[in-house]
């Protein structure tokens, strides 16, 4: 079985194993290694800090409580954990808290890969969607967003 996904490798199908089984040491693994992303993901969505830190707190909460409902034939677990963290950070902002795609702000197109993530792992769009929302072509949204994964690498 095989787990693709940012900084996750076949040896770590055993630690979500034994987390879908309530091993509490599995899920610490867990945390340790996704918190950061997470909480990442949750601040570009929620801006004040201390809100930040209790959606990251919310999201593990309910990560634990759901454990048994991830799939791996359905995606990847960074994709379900991240999911998670959306929801935590979008229940917890207030209103016109920059949750609002919309309101997204996508710069100088040429140097927009980072913001391809948000634009999918935070407001959900597609590929179609993002390439229409950028006005880019599949090729360069796929050279796009090679780029983000490469640079959001660097800053874990």
């Amino acid at each position: 079985m095989v787990i693709k996904s940012i900084g996750f490798t076949d040896k770590d199908s055993k630690i979500v194993m034994l987390f879908q089984k309530g091993d509490k040491r599995a899920f610490g693994l867990l945390y340790d290694q996704f918190a950061p992303v997470l909480f990442s993901v949750i601040s570009r969505i929620v801006k004040d800090g201390k809100i930040a830190e209790l959606a990251l707190s919310k999201a593990f909460i309910q990560i634990w409580q759901n454990r048994k409902s991830y799939c791996t034939q359905k995606g990847s677990i960074t994709v379900w954990l991240l999911q998670f963290a959306r929801n935590a950070a979008f229940s917890l902002s207030e209103k016109g808290n920059s949750g609002d795609p919309a309101n997204f702000h996508t710069g100088d197109k040429e140097n927009c890969s980072p913001e391809l993530l948000d634009l999918m792992l935070i407001y959900g769009k597609t590929p179609v969607e993002i390439c229409q929302l950028l006005n880019i072509s599949r090729d360069a949204f796929g050279a796009r967003l090679k780029s983000a994964i490469q640079i959001s690498h660097t800053k874990i």
